[in-house]
C-alpha cells in the first residue's frame, strides 16, 4: 500500500505558484523587449523621414 503525503495539496499548490509567477516574469520582460523594438523601428522610420525631407529639399534647391 502506497503512503498518502498530507502536504501533497500544499506542494503541488506551491509548484503552480512557482511556475506561475515564472510565467509573468517572462512576460514582463517580453513587454519590455517589444517596447525596445517598437522604439527602435519608430526611430528607423523618423530617420527615413528625415533623410527623405532633406533628399527633397536639397533636389528643389538644386534644380
Amino acid at each position: 500500500m502506497q503512503y498518502h503525503d498530507p502536504n501533497i495539496g500544499a506542494r503541488i499548490q506551491a509548484e503552480g505558484m512557482r511556475i506561475n509567477a515564472q510565467s509573468h516574469s517572462r512576460n514582463r520582460h517580453g513587454r519590455r523587449a517589444s517596447v525596445k523594438s517598437r522604439l527602435v523601428v519608430l526611430a528607423i522610420l523618423i530617420a527615413a523621414l528625415v533623410a527623405f525631407v532633406l533628399w527633397l529639399s536639397s533636389g528643389t534647391t538644386a534644380s
